[in-house]
C-alpha cells in the first residue's frame, strides 16, 4: 500500500490523492472532479470557450447591429400597406434581430449579446414607427410623441405577446 502523503495546501491533513495533472498532493477538501479526474484548485481551473466570451468590440457591434436591424425593422412595420401581416412580421423581425446580432458580433454566442438582441427587438418595434414618422411628417417630431407611441404600442395585449415573442427568439438565436 502507497504512504499518505500530505496535502500541498493543508499540510496537518494526510491524502493518498494526487492531482490528474501536476501531480501535487491533495486533500478531499481541496479536490475538485473534472472530466479526467480529480485536480488541484490551480489545474481545474477551466477557461470558458472563446465562442461564450464576448469581448467590448463585438458587444458593440452587436449592439448597434441589432439597434439598427430592430429600429428599421419597426419602421418597416409602421408601414401602412403592411398592417395587415404586422403580427407575423414581428416574430421575422425577432429573427432577423437574432441573426444580425451574432453575424456582428463574429458568431458569439455570450449571454450578454442574447439580451442585447432582445432588447433590440423591443426597442425597435417601440420606436422604430417614429423613423417611418420622420420621413413622412419631421414636423411632428417633439418629445410628446416619444411617450405617445410607447404607450401605443403597450396597449395592444397580442401586440406586446407578439413582441415577446419576438425579443424570446431574437434572445434564442443568439444563445
Amino acid at each position: 500500500m502507497a504512504e499518505p502523503t500530505y496535502c500541498a495546501t493543508h499540510p496537518r491533513v494526510e491524502s493518498y490523492l494526487r492531482c490528474s495533472r501536476c501531480g501535487k498532493s491533495i486533500c478531499p477538501r481541496c479536490m475538485v472532479q473534472s472530466p479526467v479526474g480529480a485536480r488541484c484548485r490551480d489545474c481545474a481551473r477551466q477557461r470558458r470557450l472563446p465562442v461564450f466570451v464576448a469581448g467590448p468590440l463585438d458587444l458593440a457591434r452587436g449592439l448597434g447591429a441589432g439597434l439598427a436591424v430592430g429600429l428599421l425593422g419597426g419602421a418597416l412595420l409602421a408601414t401602412p400597406w403592411l398592417r395587415f401581416f404586422h403580427i407575423f412580421l414581428i416574430l421575422g423581425l425577432g429573427y432577423l434581430v437574432g441573426r444580425a446580432v451574432t453575424a456582428a458580433a463574429n458568431r458569439k454566442r455570450a449571454a450578454s449579446l442574447a439580451v442585447m438582441a432582445a432588447a433590440s427587438v423591443v426597442v425597435g418595434v417601440l420606436y422604430g414607427p417614429l423613423l417611418w414618422l420622420a420621413l413622412q411628417a419631421p414636423q411632428l417630431l417633439r418629445a410628446s410623441v416619444l411617450l405617445e407611441v410607447a404607450l401605443d404600442a403597450l396597449t395592444d395585449p397580442l401586440r406586446v405577446l407578439f413582441v415577446a415573442l419576438a425579443a424570446f427568439l431574437a434572445w434564442r438565436e443568439v444563445r
